[in-house]
């Protein structure tokens, strides 16, 4: 099965911090390891080899993360889920591509391009993730960036 149906999404932020210091938030892991998962889940380790055709692989743990893998999740549950992929593209403090790949749901790849230009109030970012193959994959992303976007920016310009 599958060809990719059209789904996707995009997020635009501006974020009142210069574009080095958002693109750092992008790629150091431990930045990212600060505000990369959603809601109170956590990301105990990232690893990544941050070059065209270097791979990363994030781990993300949390009740959450039990809901993504489609159980229920029991009180005090630790689940682990992974998202992995190859970086496609990276110019520092402009724009950062790649592959996308969740544990929840290994038979969909889907891709990621953050666009960062510098604006006089700071760093217009602007993200894209397509290639989602169904509605309930793209909603749940869509939740989950909503909410991992409201920590970078918090972390980033403190509010």
């Amino acid at each position: 099965m599958n060809a990719c149906l059209d789904l996707s999404l995009q997020f635009n932020q501006l974020i009142p911090a210069p574009s080095a210091r958002v693109f750092d938030a992008w790629t150091d892991p431990d930045l990212l390891k600060t505000w990369f998962a959603p809601g109170n889940m956590t990301v105990p380790r990232v690893r990544r080899d941050l070059r065209p055709g270097g791979a990363y692989r994030i781990e993300m743990q949390g009740v959450a993360a039990a809901a993504q893998q489609g159980s229920q999740p029991q009180a005090g549950e630790d689940a682990v889920v992974v998202a992995e992929g190859i970086y496609t593209m990276l110019v520092p403090g402009q724009q950062l591509s790649y592959t996308w790949a969740g544990s929840w749901n290994p038979a969909e790849e889907s891709h990621v391009t953050v666009s960062l230009s510098e604006d006089p109030r700071g760093t217009a970012l602007t993200l894209d993730h397509y290639g989602f193959h169904s509605e309930q994959s793209l909603a749940m992303h869509r939740s989950s960036w909503k909410s991992s976007l409201s920590k970078l920016r918090e972390l980033l310009c403190g509010n």
